[in-house]
């Protein structure tokens, strides 16, 4: 996605959504209508800079995630277009849980630039500001053997404005580079350190990209002009 750049200074907001349906079968009927949304009302809204969307391996999970210039920008945009209401009402829709935060500093791996084939979004629950510094801290921390990790194409965290949830949404080019990671001794190792931090359990989800969505030109140059 444009709008972050793993090691870089962060800039902008970030909105995910995860919609979890209850059949299987009507997995495609959500994921077209979230794309549907970002290509007819986001990509040509200020400040609008790109979208995945990602389906979980077990067909119950679509997410959406959304990278915007500022938070002013998107603010703006969901007082005039979106209406997720409509979203979570829907029939087949078991729940849907929306994360709103900053992006914060990432690591950059050695497949950086190529087509994610694994998207993991990773929401953990903290107990505010001093935890999630420690989390990004550890994340830092591990960057040291991630950024060599073959297939690791990046990993960008995002923190709510309260400190109480963080989200890491790491990508591989593959499955088989994503098995590789996970089953490195130092992955279990970092989980120990940062399960001391949580207030509760995590939610995992692991993912295929469906679909990126960039800005249209005529939104990118409004945005310029700002």
């Amino acid at each position: 996605m444009t709008s972050v750049k793993p090691g870089a200074s962060p800039v902008g907001f970030a909105s995910i959504e995860t919609l979890r349906i209850v059949d299987s079968g009507e997995l495609r009927t959500f994921v077209d209508l979230l794309a549907h949304e970002v290509h007819a009302c986001d990509v040509f809204a200020r400040g609008f800079i790109s979208a995945q969307i990602c389906v979980s391996l077990d067909s119950t999970t679509v997410v959406r995630r959304s990278h915007w210039a500022d938070e002013s920008s998107y603010r703006a945009f969901l007082a005039t277009a979106r209406s997720r209401g409509s979203l979570s009402d829907c029939p087949g829709v078991h729940s849907l849980s929306v994360f709103e935060g900053a992006p914060k500093v990432g690591i950059e791996g050695p497949a950086l630039g190529d087509t994610p084939g694994i998207v993991v979004v990773a929401t953990r629950h903290l107990s505010g500001h001093e935890s999630a510094r420690a989390v990004l801290g550890l994340l830092t921390k591990s960057g040291e053997w991630k950024r060599r990790f073959p297939g690791f194409i990046s990993a960008t965290p995002y923190v709510s404005e309260d400190g109480k949830t963080f989200v890491n949404c790491p990508m591989w080019v593959d499955e088989r580079a994503f098995d590789a990671w996970m089953a490195d001794p130092r992955i279990a190792e970092a989980r120990h350190e940062v399960v001391v931090q949580e207030a509760a359990p995590p939610d995992v989800v692991v993912c295929v990209l469906d679909e990126q969505i960039e800005a249209s030109e005529a939104s990118l140059h409004e945005g310029a002009r700002r």
